[in-house]
């Protein structure tokens, strides 16, 4: 990362220019509940819908970029009537323990 890949504010800054006509004091202490309540996750949506929008129009593929491996899941049926799910290379016998024949009932 990069001095330019950084993004800072200076929020006390921001409210004295906004309003130059309020105290130190009062400028300091709207900053100070500014940053304490701020919500950031509206930056990173911000930037999300920004990067899918350059993405599509530079016409760079996103999917599967993520770094979230989705892995296949299959449910079949076996000939003799097992029930199987099968996920990546691992199959799994889908068994209901309720289940049994009348012998030794």
């Amino acid at each position: 990362m990069t001095n330019h890949d950084i993004l800072t504010v200076n929020v006390t800054q921001a409210v004295a220019d906004f309003y130059p006509g309020l105290s130190d004091e009062r400028v300091e202490f709207l900053s100070d509940s500014i940053i304490r309540n701020f919500d950031y996750s509206i930056i990173y949506d911000t930037i999300h819908d920004d990067l899918t929008l350059l993405a599509d129009k530079y016409e760079i593929e996103l999917e599967g970029m993520d770094g979230v491996s989705e892995e296949e899941i299959l449910i079949g049926t076996r000939a003799n009537g097992d029930v199987q799910l099968i996920k990546g290379n691992k199959v799994i016998p889908l068994v209901d323990e309720h289940t049994h024949d009348s012998e030794g009932c």
